[in-house]
């Protein structure tokens, strides 16, 4: 792999060009979107900006994380795929960010087993509860207290805003 890396990364200094190489991640990405990158780590290496796509709905929602080597990654964004049919074109539309949770099915099965205890609950026993890795886990907990749908209660437990379930409908 490191061979054919080398000869775009020659070409596109040669031609004074970028290359846009295209890839496909494993199905359960780790913390950062390239370690999941199939084959080679010199893939996750030879990008100066990353892009990675990550589908969280049949609805076409996806998340969009950004990786560049020179500054920190800015938060992830999520899209969703709007098809035009009569205009035979397709296109990407920020998603709301107050309907950011409710796009993530994690995050929606998150708040439904936040709502059905009234004690708070760890992210050790929602990680178990809802069978996902930890690092997904502690990921939805930050960004869903981000947007002020959940609160944290004591060094480890977790339970619903006060307002967060007559605002906002799982």
């Amino acid at each position: 792999m490191s061979v054919i890396l080398d000869g775009l990364r020659s070409l596109a200094r040669d031609t004074g060009t970028a290359i846009l190489l295209v890839h496909h991640t494993r199905k359960a990405a780790g913390p950062s979107a390239g370690a999941a990158l199939r084959g080679s780590s010199d893939l996750h290496a030879f990008g100066d900006t990353n892009l990675y796509f990550r589908k969280l709905a049949h609805d076409g929602t996806v998340e969009l994380r950004i990786e560049h080597r020179a500054t920190s990654c800015p938060p992830p964004i999520q899209l969703r795929l709007v098809v035009d049919d009569a205009a035979s074109a397709a296109r990407f539309l920020a998603v709301d960010k107050k309907d950011a949770a409710l796009a993530d099915p994690l995050a929606s099965r998150l708040l439904a087993a936040l709502a059905k205890t009234k004690a708070p609950v760890s992210a050790r026993a929602l990680r178990e509860a809802l069978g996902v890795r930890n690092q997904l886990i502690g990921d939805t907990l930050h960004a869903l207290l981000a947007q002020g749908r959940i609160q944290r209660v004591g060094r480890d437990g977790w339970c619903l805003a006060p307002t967060s379930s007559a605002s906002h409908p799982i």
